[in-house]
Formats: structure tokens, C-alpha cells, sequence
């Protein structure tokens, strides 16, 4: 496989202009901030932005991605820019004045991911016979029975609300890198065994999580940071490969060259752009209101909304590919962020999506940035969204909205509790 199907200038042209928008706006921005910024930009660029030099995939495009990306970092970096410092403060000092109750939610969150491997059939033993690595043709179907059941739906919810605390609880166990990295994969490997799938984006996450701890923790050197990340940069090209074309049941060809396994992991990853002009055909029965209602809408439990929830991933699977989510052969076919915009604004205003996105981010980021206990749910939501950037930013904004709302409640909770009793002891 070979990169001749790519336009040399438009694909420089989109490298330079990206990295040039990059160097602009890092300067306005926190250390923290421009990590963020900096997985923002590579997410976006890779994902929605390479394939468009493709021959075979439209020029025209090209602006939709410039314009894009300067809304959704313009937005981004107003945000980011709120003071919000003694809000951080007052939610580290509840978390450091409640740290048992904390720890005690962040056990249930761990609890919570073990129910399948209880119900409804017992499948303990599996935990040490895992299914090989494939996708299910059945998966689909799965799910959608796990969505009808009480039980998953309120183990569902219990995993979301307590999520946050869980990363509060490994913060604690930072210095004690076997029970940290235990407790960090069991629930991984879980889940593993309950969807007999993991995507290989999502080993590359982790793997990254863990490089970033053993770093941040001080049990690597920089410059083993660096020799490490460059070892696996190496190795990743051949196994991400191998996994792409096992899983597809396709035989990797041996005669390959390194060269040939790079050129086809970068095809691999840069093709969404091939069905812009989808996306953008839905945007004629998809509108904004459906994203917003969908968005509102978020922390209410979907067993009690009538209509099923708002999917991107599965409307553009359906149109890209003719197949019902949940019949047999069906497979999710992802839009990438900017095929988001243009299904829900259409090609002249897919950039009202960024717009949108930049908010959203740049409000969590800004709310949990200078709180050290939340150091970690900081880092995998960094390294989450650049999933996002590849498979639709709905999860992503999922795990902001319902993962704060605990939090959030607590929070408030605890500052008028505050207020009220220090009123009355005013008044007496």
C-alpha cells in the first residue's frame, strides 16, 4: 500500500496551516490548557483533516476543517480564559474534608463494573478464559438487550456518577504503582471480557495513561519518557496493523516493508473524510435541535425518555452502509468530528459545531484543571477526547455532563449547607 491517492501540496498545506493555527493559540493558553490544545489539534488533524487531501475526497472541504478548528479553539481559549480558581479551591477542600465517604464511592464504582460478570449469567470463570480478540457480529444485538434491562441501566448510572471518584481513589494509590495499576486495568479488562472487544485506539489510551503516570509520578525520567515513547511509536505501527487485519479476519501480507505498515495505518486512520458528502446530505433531516434536545436531556436516564437517544454514530452507520443498528452485519462506520458539524449544520456551518464543542470542553477543563485530586480524571479525559475527535464527540460530552453531576451535587450541596448553617449561627 502506498500514499499516491493523497495530494502532496493540500496535505502539507493542511499539516502547516493546523500547526501554524497551533503555535497561535498555545501562547494564549495555561501549561495544562495546551496539553489539551495540543491532543485537540492532533485528533482533529489526523482524523478529520488528512484524509481531505485525499484524491478522492472533495478540496472544497478543506475550509470547512480551517474554519472549524479556528472557532472550536477561538471558543476554547475565551473559556478557558473564566476565573474560576476559588471554585477548584472549595472542591478540594470538600473532597480532602470527605475523603472516606469519596473513597467509599469510588469502591461502588469498581463494584458496579463487576455486575455482569454476576448478572444475569455467572461469568467469573471467563476472567481467566478471555474470548480472542475479534469483533461479534452479535455485539450490536447485545447491547441493545443490556439497554432494556433495569439492572444494567442502573449499574450504567451508578458507573457514571461515581466515575469521578474512582479517579479520586487512585489518586490516593499514586504512590503505590502496583495497586494503582491494578486498579486501573481490572476494570478494563472487565470490560473486556463482558464485550469481548476493545478497541485498538482505546489499548493505545491506556498504554499512553500509563506511560503519563509512571512519568507524572516520577518512576521514569524524562528522557525515558521520551526513549519509551519513541520504542513504542515503533512497535505500535506493526501490532496496530496486525490487529486492524485480524480482527477483519484478512491476512497482514508478510513481504510488507515498515514503510508499506506506516503508509497503511495512516490510510487506515484518515479515511473519514471519504464520506463528507454523506454527512452532509443528512444534515437535510438532522437538525442542531436534535443535538440540543439530546444534550439536555443527557442526565435523565434513557428508560425514561420515550424516544431512543440521539446517536450520530449509528444515523451515519445507517446511511453510509443501508444496515439497521442491531440487525446482523452491522458495524459502526465512524463521521469523525467534522462529519458531526456537517450532519448537524450542514456544509456552511459546520463550524457552529466547533463553536460548541469548544464551550463544552473548555468549561470542563477550566472546572477541574487545578484540582490535584482529580489529577487522573483530568489526564483520561485529555487522552478520552482524542478518541472522540476519531469516533464522535457524544461519549466524550456523555462522560462531562453525567460524570459531573454527582460532583456537581455534592458541591452544592455542601456550600449551601455551609451558608445556611453559618447564617443561623449568625442569627443566634
Amino acid at each position: 500500500m502506498n500514499l499516491q491517492n493523497f495530494n502532496t501540496f493540500e496535505f502539507v498545506l493542511i499539516i502547516y496551516t493546523s500547526f501554524v493555527m497551533w503555535l497561535v493559540f498555545q501562547t494564549l493558553v495555561s501549561k495544562k490548557e495546551k496539553f489539551f490544545l495540543t491532543v485537540s489539534y492532533v485528533g482533529f488533524g489526523l482524523y478529520s483533516g488528512l484524509g481531505i487531501s485525499s484524491n478522492s475526497v472533495d478540496n472544497k472541504y478543506m475550509l470547512s476543517y480551517f474554519l472549524f478548528l479556528f472557532a472550536y479553539s477561538t471558543a476554547f481559549v475565551i473559556v478557558v480564559k473564566l476565573k474560576q480558581k476559588e471554585v477548584s479551591k472549595n472542591i478540594e477542600l470538600i473532597l480532602q474534608q470527605n475523603k472516606t465517604f469519596f473513597l467509599f464511592l469510588g469502591t461502588i464504582y469498581i463494584l458496579s463494573i463487576c455486575i455482569p460478570l454476576v448478572y444475569p449469567n455467572i461469568r467469573i470463570l471467563d476472567l481467566f478464559h478471555p474470548e480472542p480478540y475479534k469483533i461479534s457480529s452479535n455485539i450490536f444485538l447485545e447491547r441493545i438487550e443490556r439497554q432494556n434491562d433495569i439492572v444494567f441501566n442502573i449499574r450504567d448510572w451508578v458507573t457514571v456518577l461515581c466515575k469521578p471518584f474512582y479517579w479520586f481513589l487512585l489518586y490516593q494509590v499514586r504512590r503505590k504503582p502496583k495497586m494503582f495499576l491494578f486498579l486501573l486495568l481490572s476494570p478494563v479488562y472487565i470490560e473486556y471480557i463482558v464485550e469481548g472487544y476493545i478497541g485498538r485506539s482505546e489499548i493505545v489510551m491506556w498504554v499512553v495513561f500509563i506511560i503519563l503516570y509512571l512519568y507524572y509520578e516520577r518512576y521514569i525520567s524524562r528522557l525515558q519518557l521520551i526513549v519509551l515513547s519513541v520504542i513504542l511509536v515503533l512497535i505500535s505501527v506493526p501490532v496496530l496493523n496486525m490487529m486492524f487485519y485480524w480482527r477483519n479476519g484478512w491476512t497482514l501480507k508478510q513481504s510488507w516493508s515498515y514503510l508499506d505498515l506506516l503508509s497503511s495505518l495512516l490510510l487506515q486512520e484518515t479515511t473519514y473524510p471519504q464520506n463528507y458528502n454523506i454527512a452532509v446530505e443528512i444534515s437535510s433531516y438532522l437538525t442542531p435541535l436534535d443535538f440540543f434536545y439530546w444534550l439536555v436531556t443527557l442526565p435523565v436516564p434513557s428508560i425514561l425518555i420515550k424516544s431512543a437517544p440521539l446517536s450520530l454514530n449509528h444515523i451515519f452507520s445507517v446511511a453510509v452502509r443501508g444496515i439497521e443498528y442491531g440487525e446482523y452485519g452491522f458495524y459502526v462506520v465512524l463521521p469523525s468530528i467534522l462529519g458531526e458539524g456537517f450532519m448537524l449544520y450542514g456544509e456552511d456551518f459546520a463550524w457552529v459545531h466547533g463553536v460548541v464543542l469548544g464551550i463544552i470542553f473548555g468549561l470542563f477543563i477550566n472546572a477541574i484543571k487545578n484540582i490535584e485530586e482529580f489529577k487522573y480524571w483530568y489526564l483520561y479525559f485529555v487522552l478520552w477526547s482524542l478518541l472522540g475527535f476519531r469516533g464522535g464527540s457524544q461519549a466524550v460530552i456523555a462522560q462531562i455532563v453525567n460524570g459531573s453531576i454527582l460532583v456537581l451535587g455534592i458541591f452544592i450541596y455542601k456550600n449551601l449547607f455551609k451558608s445556611n448553617f453559618h447564617q443561623l449561627k449568625k442569627n443566634h
